[in-house]
């Protein structure tokens, strides 16, 4: 190397990266930034992303009581089922502190508009305990008015094939006779 190396001493050669008195240069201070940028964006990405999913399945689970404690009022929790049925979208069972108390059955129909999505409650003993509808695509207070509480109410406590006529029946309503039937 040129520099005498006196015994019991080793030499040690400057880096050359570095600035005076070994602290880093530009590029090291440049890569620093960055980094702390990236890990700040990270943590801000992070927190939002708890946030908006907490809001969105808290949303989701008052939706979904909301929707029990139409079709099936004396149920306080529901859960899935293996069960499948033809016509049926889905069946959840319907508890309350003493036990089973019915299901609901996910459904669709045709209606004027088209495809209408709905949700039955039905009892252990068959009887309908409550309906509300989830989607739709029919004429506003035309279609619609077989969609109201009042309309839909006339359901509950009725079993078994419930007809626009005759025995179990239920009235349609005027002007909406295929969404209502």
């Amino acid at each position: 190397c040129g520099m005498p190396v006196l015994s019991g001493q080793t030499h040690v050669r400057p880096d050359s990266r570095l600035g005076p008195r070994g602290q880093s240069g530009p590029k090291q201070n440049l890569l620093t930034a960055l980094g702390g940028v990236f890990l700040a964006v990270c943590v801000v990405i992070f927190g939002v992303h708890r946030v908006t999913d907490y809001a969105a399945v808290r949303a989701e689970t008052e939706a979904q009581e909301s929707l029990l404690a139409q079709v099936m009022p004396q149920a306080s929790t529901r859960t899935e089922t293996p069960y499948r049925a033809a016509g049926a979208l889905s069946i959840t069972a319907g508890y309350s502190n003493s036990g089973l108390v019915g299901y609901c059955v996910e459904v669709q129909a045709h209606g004027f508009g088209g495809l209408l999505t709905a949700v039955v409650g039905v009892s252990t003993n068959g009887e309908v305990t409550g309906i509300a509808v989830t989607d739709h695509r029919e004429t506003e207070s035309v279609g619609t008015d077989a969609m109201t509480e009042q309309y839909l109410s006339q359901y509950v406590g009725k079993s078994g094939t419930i007809r626009s006529e005759g025995d179990n029946s239920v009235d349609a309503v005027s002007g909406a006779t295929a969404t209502s039937e």
